[in-house]
């Protein structure tokens, strides 16, 4: 897999991609208009990345920096593509990524309680649960963990 920053034509891919099925329907709106894409344009402070397999848009990524060393983690992967590995390595070259080239010292995110593959993904890669809190998500109240990992 290899990283490339999103441009506006993988932007109106993802929001093309098919719905996420069952249970994962829940994060669907993160694809879609007024999604994470609209939520955190490119900018000095959101970072934007596509996660590419040969020539296919697999999976991308926002890190949205929240203050000095600091950002919030977002990603999400083409739901035909969901539980074949991909999320993770998408995550590892992320978070290397805002470590080595973007110099954070601290990367955080949010995931729902009940999302417990995503949460044992982030639990191998290094991350840890600070807290359980009741968040606001695109209008709806969902009780997530706050997850984060240190850079050395």
């Amino acid at each position: 897999m290899y990283l490339t920053q999103l441009r506006p034509n993988d932007v109106g891919a993802i929001k093309r991609w098919p719905s996420y099925p069952g249970e994962l329907s829940d994060l669907d709106y993160a694809l879609r208009s007024g999604g994470w894409l609209d939520e955190f344009p490119e900018s000095e402070t959101n970072h934007r990345y596509g996660g590419w397999v040969e020539d296919e848009l697999i999976g991308f990524s926002v890190l949205n920096e929240t203050g000095h060393g600091k950002a919030e983690f977002y990603v999400a992967i083409h739901p035909d593509k969901v539980g074949l590995g991909f999320g993770k390595i998408l995550t590892q070259l992320i978070i290397m990524k805002g470590f080595q080239e973007l110099h954070l010292n601290t990367i955080y995110l949010r995931v729902r309680i009940w999302h417990k593959r995503a949460i044992n993904v982030y639990e191998r890669i290094g991350f840890r649960k600070l807290c359980e809190v009741d968040s606001n998500i695109h209008g709806r109240a969902v009780r997530v963990y706050v997850m984060e990992i240190h850079g050395s």
